[in-house]
Parts: structure tokens; C-alpha cells; sequence
């Protein structure tokens, strides 16, 4: 199911017999064209939800605890001085910040062998 303003009863849910990552995604993508084409017109401005986390930097392993693997992607662009901090030279301090538009649930399969 999906949460986009408008969609109600049965029409922010599709099921999806055979839950590959693929299948999962054209549902996703299938729910949110169905938004497009019927209610859109009438939700012109969605709101987002924010999320916002901070973290002061101790280390590496702290930061990808705190802000998930996604942080080992990100980390050598933000250039974060881990040997200065280690050695109190310096602080520097991690934001998150999330605008996120809707949400998409998927209910676990019952027999995930299959």
C-alpha cells in the first residue's frame, strides 16, 4: 500500500503474488502512476514529511550505526577528518535530512522460501 493523499479503500494497494524485488517496484511505480492519472489534479502540493537526525562525529563505525551503510557512500565526499577528530584537533558534526513524500508498506511473505 502507499499513502498518497486521495487513495482510499482499495486503491492504494495492489497485491503482489510472486514478491521479487522487480515485481515489488512495478507495483510501487503502478500505484503511484494510479495517483497521477485520477488524483493528482486535486493534490496539486503534496506535503513533504521531514526527517531530520544530527550526530556529532566520533568515527566511522559510529556514523554507519547512527545513518545506516548509506554513510559509506557518502563518506568520502563529506571529507570527514576522522584522524583529527580521534586526536581532539577538531569536531565536526553529521546531518540527515529527509523530505519524504510518501511511504510504501509491503506486509512480509508468509512462506519467504518462495
Amino acid at each position: 500500500s502507499i499513502d498518497l493523499p486521495g487513495m482510499t479503500n482499495q486503491d492504494n494497494k495492489i497485491v503482489v503474488k510472486n514478491a521479487t524485488k522487480s515485481n515489488v517496484n512495478n507495483a510501487v511505480n503502478t500505484l503511484v502512476e494510479r495517483w497521477n492519472e485520477k488524483y493528482a489534479q486535486a493534490y496539486p502540493n503534496v506535503s513533504a514529511k521531514i526527517d531530520y537526525d544530527d550526530e556529532m562525529a566520533y568515527s566511522e563505525s559510529q556514523l554507519i550505526a547512527k545513518f545506516g551503510t548509506a554513510f559509506k557512500a557518502v563518506n568520502n565526499s563529506l571529507n570527514v577528518n576522522f584522524g583529527a577528530i580521534s586526536e581532539g584537533k577538531m569536531q565536526e558534526e553529521v546531518i540527515s535530512f529527509k523530505q519524504i513524500y510518501y511511504n510504501v508498506n509491503v506486509n512480509e511473505p508468509t512462506r519467504p522460501s518462495r
